[in-house]
Order: C-alpha cells, then sequence, then structure tokens
C-alpha cells in the first residue's frame, strides 16, 4: 500500500468543471495505492476558522486547508478514494481501480463524527447519489 507521494502528485492534475475545482489521474491507480496525504493546519472546535473549509480528523480536531490538491477533490456518494489514518497523518487511499483522466473523489460523510452539518442538494452525479452530505453515523 505504499507509494512514493512525489511521484504520485506529478500524476494528478487540478482540473475545472461545472463542478469547480477537482482533481484527475493521470495514470492508472491500482486499488489500495496512497494517492495522497492531507495537509493543513490542526484546529479544535472553538479555533476552526471555517468548518466549510476543513475535514474533521477527530471527535475534536479539524484539518484546515493545505491550498493544496488535497483542498481539491470533490465529494461523491460513490467515491473511489477513502481516508486512512496513520498516526497523527490522513491519506486518502484508492478503494477501487481508478482509470486513466479519471476524477478522484471521496465521500465527505466519512470524516465526520457526530457533528450537526449538512450539505443539501449534493451534486456527485453518482447513480446512487444521497442527495446530502452529512455525518455517517446518521445516514
Amino acid at each position: 500500500m505504499s507509494v512514493d507521494l512525489d511521484i504520485m502528485y506529478q500524476n494528478l492534475e487540478k482540473f475545472e468543471n461545472h463542478k469547480g475545482f477537482g482533481v484527475l489521474t493521470k495514470i492508472f491507480i491500482p486499488r489500495g495505492t496512497i494517492v495522497l496525504l492531507f495537509k493543513g493546519p490542526i484546529y479544535d472546535k472553538d479555533s476552526c476558522p471555517d468548518f466549510g473549509q476543513a475535514i474533521q480528523v477527530d471527535v475534536d480536531k479539524w484539518m484546515g486547508s493545505s491550498g493544496g490538491l488535497d483542498d481539491l477533490v470533490n465529494h461523491s456518494c460513490n467515491p473511489n478514494l477513502g481516508i486512512l489514518q496513520a498516526g497523527d497523518s490522513h491519506y486518502l487511499v484508492a478503494i477501487k481501480n481508478i482509470e486513466v483522466n479519471e476524477e478522484l473523489t471521496w465521500d465527505y460523510s466519512t470524516s465526520m463524527v457526530n457533528e450537526p452539518w449538512d450539505l443539501e442538494n449534493c451534486k456527485c452525479g453518482s447513480h446512487d447519489c444521497r442527495r446530502t452530505i452529512q455525518d455517517i453515523f446518521s445516514l
């Protein structure tokens, strides 16, 4: 499951479409491959400046925006990436094979821990779209 992230980053590309910015791969990525490392400052609930630009990484910890490609990976109700925590690091890992020029996506609901945050009108376009993004435990 290990990969040289510098080489992986060289094969990822920022793009723009009707949903805004996203990330696609220029290479085939096999299931189980580490694709991206989430980077960014860690905040507690009282100090997080923008929950809309943060992911929950623990019961009372949020990781803010890094300004990198990890910030641009879009949500999907049928994602091709999942979150892997290893120590204090959080990675996006391929949960299925990802084809060349395929958009990278992960389910934002999987980073929420009993927090009352909803995004109505999901626009992921997945055939099995839930139409909402909310705490995975309340789905």
